[in-house]
């Protein structure tokens, strides 16, 4: 989707200004913000549908939590700031909801069409469909959830410390927003490519990830690699779809984990 981001003023007040051509994720980011809690997510000022123009606060200073990612000795602290987040930003989805569910993701996302690009992901996207059925027996509740949360969109805010932006809005367990933060931006693991160092690496960074968030949440370790899993095997159809590469060092990485743990 095709943002513009402003910085503007509302007389004192600083702001964020976002401009976009039409898009259905744009409807579900204001639907899913007016649902969050305010103290966990960006306020939303005002929207023009008509005009596709969302003006937002401005999260000051606006730190990203991927800005503090230097070395892998503070990954598991990173993990510590953004828990709050990763296991409470949800609501009960109420019946009238228009949002999508994330099995309906993974449905549109494992399309013939992507693995016929794609081949070697068949054999991930079976575990992933596998593991899939297993969470969501023993997770039934359904949340509301962000669909996004990942580093990049966990900032900084002066007065009510670390909270969310951009969210895609997704109808699913709330142990499914974990994924995506379990597997972006894992310090160093994805520049070696597919060899067993780059695998090790990753497998050891993941696992003190899920460690990590299981001992500040309800999420069993076994559970969150499961969903750090699913999450990366679904970003990997979207990549094959959007004609980009694969990262097949971080799910040669969770397999690892994966036959370890279950």
């Amino acid at each position: 989707m095709l943002l513009t981001r402003f910085f503007v003023q509302r007389g004192e007040q600083a702001c964020v200004l976002k401009l976009g051509v039409p898009h259905p994720e744009q409807l579900t980011e204001i639907e899913s913000l007016g649902l969050f809690s305010s103290d966990q997510v960006v306020n939303v000022l005002a929207w023009d549908e008509p005009k596709r123009a969302l003006l937002m606060e401005r999260v000051q200073p606006g730190l990203t939590l991927r800005s503090l990612l230097d070395n892998p000795d503070q990954d598991t602290d990173l993990v510590r700031y953004a828990a709050p987040l990763l296991v409470s930003l949800q609501v009960p989805a109420e019946k009238t909801c228009q949002l999508s569910t994330y099995q309906n993701w993974l449905k549109t996302g494992f399309s013939p069409e992507v693995l016929e690009q794609a081949p070697k992901l068949a054999e991930y996207v079976s575990l992933a469909l596998r593991l899939d059925r297993g969470l969501t027996d023993r997770w039934k509740d359904v949340f509301v959830l962000h669909g996004d949360l990942h580093h990049d969109n966990i900032l900084k805010d002066s007065h009510l410390g670390w909270v969310a932006i951009d969210p895609k809005g997704v109808i699913g367990p709330g142990i499914y927003d974990c994924g995506r933060c379990i597997h972006n931006f894992l310090p160093f693991a994805a520049d070696r490519g597919c060899t067993s160092e780059a695998v090790a690496l990753a497998a050891g960074l993941i696992l003190r990830r899920c460690q990590t968030l299981s001992e500040l949440s309800r999420y069993p370790t076994a559970d969150l690699i499961a969903v750090g899993f699913i999450d990366l095997t679904l970003g990997s159809c979207w990549s094959v779809a959007d004609g980009e590469t694969v990262n097949y060092s971080l799910l040669e990485a969770f397999s690892y984990l994966l036959k370890e743990v279950i």
